[in-house]
């Protein structure tokens, strides 16, 4: 009977610890206090190019951004790298609703660390049907989500520690850097920003 407690007992840790297991990426992602040690490494070793991309990405269909990351520009970005799970195509990376998570959290702490930028107050309106227009219109702009640079390396970090959760961090950092992003999108955006940026400095 006691052997029989024991495997019970025994079962039931096997079982709380895959449920801890499973739900590590989640937990991560949901969390208010990211480790983010290695961000200025990150801008240090890969920055340059990194910033070529990010410009690259964001400019798709935006022709004049080059600064703000928004969801769809992020969502694209991993998916091109092969970062996001697609059912029928690859069950490697983060789920569609982790990306989400992940880009929501990051638009909070980009807004966090622009806190002093000033906000923009509409003129008084004439009428209350005015007033609510213009309270819209101010919060939709204020509360936007969209990242700069600076939190797209954060997030960058937090990727490459939830896909590549067994390896030491600034291993699964140059992973993700180099046979993910840099493999799969210098070309297409990278080049082309730098050319940009070539032709701009003859002129």
């Amino acid at each position: 009977t006691n052997n029989e407690g024991k495997k019970e007992n025994e079962s039931t840790n096997n079982i709380n610890t895959n449920i801890v297991n499973t739900n590590t990426t989640a937990n991560y992602l949901m969390s208010d206090n990211y480790q983010t040690e290695f961000s200025n490494y990150l801008n240090e070793v890969y920055g340059s190019d990194l910033l070529l991309i990010f410009k690259g990405i964001v400019n798709c269909g935006d022709q004049f951004n080059y600064k703000y990351m928004k969801s769809k520009a992020f969502m694209k970005f991993l998916v091109e790298a092969n970062l996001v799970k697609i059912s029928g195509k690859t069950n490697f990376g983060l789920k569609m609703n982790e990306v989400d998570t992940l880009f929501v959290k990051l638009s909070i702490l980009n807004k966090s660390l622009n806190s002093q930028e000033e906000t923009e107050i509409p003129e008084e309106p004439e009428t209350d049907i005015e007033a609510i227009a213009n309270a819209c219109r101010a919060t939709k702009k204020n509360f936007q989500s969209k990242i700069e640079f600076e939190t797209f390396l954060i997030g960058i970090e937090i990727i490459a520690k939830v896909v590549y959760d067994s390896m030491p961090p600034k291993e699964a950092i140059d992973k993700v850097v180099n046979e993910h992003i840099f493999s799969n999108l210098s070309n297409a955006y990278g080049a082309k920003i730098k050319s940009i940026e070539d032709k701009i400095e003859i002129l």
